[in-house]
C-alpha cells in the first residue's frame, strides 16, 4: 500500500511540473518585446540609411528623401506580421509611394515565400527583398514587426518594434 501511495505522490509532483512548464512556455509565447527596453540596446538611427533593393515582382525599390515615408520590416513565418500587412496595404492605396516594406529574406526559398505571401494576401505595395540582410543591419533590426517613420528631411523621428494600430500610421502621414 506506500509503494502505491508513493506511486501516486509522485504521480501528483509530475503532473504539477508538467503543468508549471506548460504555463511558462504557454507565457513566452504571448509575450510582446518591450519595446523601450530594445531601444536602449538598439538605437534609432537618425538619419534613414539610403538602399536600392529588388521587389518581389523584379522591380528596383530605392528610398527617396523629400517626403515623409513609412519603412516596415517583415518576415513570412512572423504573425503579428501577417496581421500588419494587410492594414499596411488599405494605408498604402491610399499614400502610395509613402509606404514601403522590406521581407527579411535570406534564402531563395524564403524569397519565393515572400512572393507567394504577396499574391495570396493580394498586397500591391512594394516588397523588398533584403536578401543579404544588410538593410536590416543597418537599420538595427532586431524585431519583427518593426516599423521606422522618416521625416521630409530623410531623418527617422520614431521607430515602433511589434505591431502598431492603422492610426499610428495614418496620424503620421496626415500630420503636416
Amino acid at each position: 500500500m506506500a509503494k502505491v501511495n508513493q506511486k501516486i505522490g509522485w504521480g501528483i509532483w509530475i503532473l504539477c511540473l508538467v503543468v508549471v512548464i506548460l504555463l511558462i512556455i504557454y507565457s513566452m509565447m504571448k509575450a510582446k518585446p518591450d519595446p523601450q527596453a530594445l531601444t536602449e540596446l538598439f538605437p534609432v538611427p537618425e538619419e534613414a540609411i539610403s538602399f536600392s533593393l529588388d521587389t518581389v515582382e523584379q522591380k528596383p525599390l530605392v528610398l527617396q528623401a523629400g517626403k515623409k515615408q513609412i519603412i516596415n520590416f517583415w518576415t513570412t513565418w512572423c504573425d503579428y506580421c501577417k496581421e500588419e500587412l494587410p492594414l499596411l496595404q488599405q494605408v498604402y492605396e491610399t499614400y502610395r509611394e509613402q509606404v514601403i516594406t522590406i521581407n527579411m529574406t535570406n534564402k531563395e526559398q524564403d524569397e519565393t515565400a515572400a512572393t507567394l505571401f504577396a499574391q495570396q494576401h493580394h498586397l500591391t505595395l512594394p516588397i523588398g527583398l533584403d536578401v543579404t540582410g544588410d538593410i536590416a543591419k543597418k537599420y538595427q533590426v532586431v524585431a519583427v514587426p518593426t516599423t521606422f517613420f522618416m521625416d521630409e528631411d530623410g531623418r527617422i523621428v520614431h521607430r515602433i518594434m511589434g505591431p502598431m494600430a492603422k492610426d499610428t500610421l495614418l496620424d503620421f502621414l496626415q500630420d503636416t
